[in-house]
């Protein structure tokens, strides 16, 4: 998964930084200020490494009062149903045009792959089932019509499931009450204006004729 393998060039990069810092400070006439800027680069390295790390670890215990059925006591070893990632995979494949699909196809087999959404919520992700139920509930609102996730990126590995980082909601719901809904998901964004998000399709607000808010994650 190249977050993985991306998190660790940043960490591997922050110790290169560090070495080279030293060497120069070793140097006649170099001043302890010269270190400063190379060890917070260095810093900023280690952080956003971590977080990438992060975004691949399962978390301890799900956070969801109401875990989904592939949630439960029985999780499987796997962080996903690669059956079940094949089949939603191969339907992605065959869409043209943005790839949405509704909120309960996206989550359906993904148990733990905590990089499915999310993935740079920090200092800990929520968890991939928290997010699925979630969406659940919002659905069993009167005033929510239908929820939709776009898949930006399909990993060619089959070693994670595909990648979100928006979601949209067509309903009557406020946008104070999707922010109530969802500060334990800490969406980065919440709304429909157009300095905020790049525009949305015709295909997408042709979904529904409901207001569309627009959920979407850094």
């Amino acid at each position: 998964m190249w977050r993985r393998l991306l998190g660790y060039l940043l960490i591997l990069g922050a110790a290169a930084i560090v070495v080279v810092a030293i060497v120069s400070f070793r140097r006649p006439q170099a001043g302890a200020w010269q270190l400063l800027g190379p060890l917070f680069l260095a810093l900023l390295f280690v952080l956003q490494g971590r977080r990438y790390l992060q975004s691949n670890q399962q978390p301890a215990a799900p956070l969801s009062a109401a875990p989904l059925a592939a949630a439960s006591a029985n999780v499987p070893a796997s962080d996903f149903d690669p059956a079940l990632r094949t089949k939603l995979v191969e339907k992605l494949q065959r869409m043209t045009g943005p790839k949405v699909i509704p909120a309960g196809e996206f989550f359906e087999g993904n148990y733990s792959d905590q990089g499915a959404m999310g993935p740079n919520l920090w200092p800990e992700h929520p968890g991939i089932a928290a997010f699925a139920s979630c969406f659940k509930a919002l659905m069993s609102r009167d005033d929510v019509e239908a929820i939709y996730v776009e898949v930006a990126e399909v990993e060619p590995d089959n070693d994670s499931w595909p990648y979100s980082d928006r979601v949209y909601i067509f309903g009557d719901i406020p946008d104070e009450t999707i922010r109530e809904q969802t500060k334990s998901l800490r969406p980065t964004e919440i709304g429909d204006r157009k300095d905020r998000f790049s525009p949305i399709s015709k295909s997408v607000r042709a979904l529904s004729r409901k207001p569309l808010h627009v959920l979407w994650w850094d």
